[in-house]
């Protein structure tokens, strides 16, 4: 009778360690806050809209992290559409904006792992030499892995 219980209390606890194990157990449910329950060690790094306002569908990266990981969550509303577990070295951090190479303009699809040195004052936030870089699949709505080369990221900054 103990062994049963002793079962069953590890297979309930089981989920709860999986989906903070793999973020993609979370796909198709609501994006639950950082700091609570199983995910009560990650933090709120950054938050951003994809699309413009209104249009559909409407998409935003979220990014939750914690010492030397980060969580990109891809959601659509409140309900989480895909995520991706990134390790983030010491000196690096998930950069957004980023202008893919050839492009004039920075595109909201794109997300990646990038460098992220000490900036000044009044300078602009911008990362050169990301590592690994990821996009928004439309037609699939799925995060895909692209080739970095020749691209810029930005983070918003307090002084922009």
């Amino acid at each position: 009778m103990l062994a049963t219980l002793l079962a069953a209390a590890l297979l309930v606890a089981v989920p709860s360690r999986a989906r903070d194990a793999d973020p993609r157990a979370l796909v198709g449910q609501p994006l639950p806050e950082p700091g609570r329950g199983q995910f009560a060690s990650w933090k709120l790094q950054d938050t951003w809209l994809v699309d413009e306002p209104g249009a559909t569908p409407r998409y935003g990266w979220v990014i939750w992290n914690r010492r030397g990981q980060a969580i990109v969550f891809l959601r659509s509303e409140d309900r989480v559409v895909d995520a991706l577990r990134v390790e983030v070295p010491r000196g690096h951090a998930i950069g957004f904006a980023c202008t893919p190479a050839g492009a004039a303009n920075p595109d909201r699809d794109f997300v990646a792992l990038v460098d992220d040195p000490p900036v000044p004052p009044g300078a602009r936030c911008v990362f050169s030499r990301p590592r690994k870089a990821w996009r928004l699949d439309r037609s699939r709505g799925r995060i895909e892995p692209v080739t970095p080369a020749g691209m810029k990221c930005q983070r918003s900054c307090p002084w922009d």
